[in-house]
């Protein structure tokens, strides 16, 4: 009888013989299991390129415009050549860890899913994966296939995206030229739809939520300063750009006051509070190839 983590470590290595065997049906198979926001909508492989050119299936038209005649790094450097220039760790960390790309339609809308190694325990291997024939054997090292999603890509020609009344910032603009939203097992990043959700919103929300429940004289003052940068309109313009629920972080970015910055600080929430840092595409550069491929910022 096989055990719980027999079990595991069994699927682990045939989903990476499966991609290792280079057969369009069997990776597709493993991809509507690593798709749980499609729901009950039909999956549909529409193209596959993979490392080494093993098996690729040629491209349908798509919004990204990747030809039918492209390779695995030909069309990871198309997809993301629109901030190439201001991202280039996060860029570079896609073509190193990425070992296959597939055009998944669902309900008649395109999605790109980017298949890679999480590497975990001692024994893991610090490196990614050179070819498809060294996948099944990772598995016995901790490392299981994960899939990153990017949804539709904004249209160009469409009318700029807003919120709160004002055209997004235009860092925003260009996350969103590649993809709409970004999701991993653990995080979420969206660029469109946010529904102008405020982090000033969740704040108080959960203040009702405080004020119902018995607290210590700490955690008071803690909240006493919360509320005061609440009341004072503080975070009413940080808008929600995501999440992490292994880090158990929220992610905003503020417009401020009056014209929004290009290029905008990110705020993080936390358990501890709220913080400002880096403006947006330096801090997607250092923190979306943790968040997203789960690879340790530089």
């Amino acid at each position: 009888m096989t055990t719980t983590r027999e079990n595991r470590l069994l699927r682990k290595q045939r989903e990476l013989e499966a991609v290792a065997s280079s057969d369009p049906d069997a990776i597709a198979a493993v991809l509507r299991d690593h798709a749980p926001h499609f729901k009950e909508r039909e999956v549909v492989l529409r193209g596959l390129l993979l490392l080494g050119r093993r098996g690729d299936v040629p491209f349908s038209p798509n919004p990204w415009g990747i030809s039918a005649s492209y390779s695995l790094d030909e069309a990871l450097s198309r997809v993301w050549l629109p901030v190439a220039d201001p991202c280039p760790q996060f860029v570079a960390a896609v073509r190193r860890e990425v070992f296959g790309l597939a055009l998944v339609e669902a309900s008649g809308e395109f999605s790109l899913a980017y298949l890679f190694l999480r590497r975990f325990g001692r024994r893991a291997s610090s490196t990614a994966p050179r070819s498809l024939d060294a996948l099944p054997s990772r598995a016995e090292e901790g490392a299981r296939l994960e899939v990153m999603w990017g949804e539709r890509p904004f249209p160009p020609d469409s009318p700029p995206i807003s919120v709160l009344d004002v055209s997004v910032p235009a860092a925003i603009q260009a996350l969103a030229g590649v993809h709409t939203v970004l999701r991993s097992p653990e995080s979420h990043l969206q660029f469109t739809d946010s529904g102008g959700e405020t982090l000033g919103d969740l704040l108080r929300e959960r203040n009702a939520e405080f004020d119902e429940e018995d607290v210590d004289e700490e955690e008071e003052e803690e909240e006493d300063w919360q509320l005061a940068d609440l009341r004072a309109g503080v975070f009413d313009r940080c808008i929600y750009l995501g999440h992490c629920d292994e880090a158990a972080e929220g992610y905003y970015y503020d417009l401020g006051n009056g014209q929004p910055s290009p290029d905008p600080l990110v705020v993080t929430h936390d358990q501890d509070g709220s913080s400002h840092g880096d403006s947006l595409l330096e801090w997607f550069d250092r923190r979306a190839q943790e968040l997203l491929l789960c690879v340790p910022s530089g």
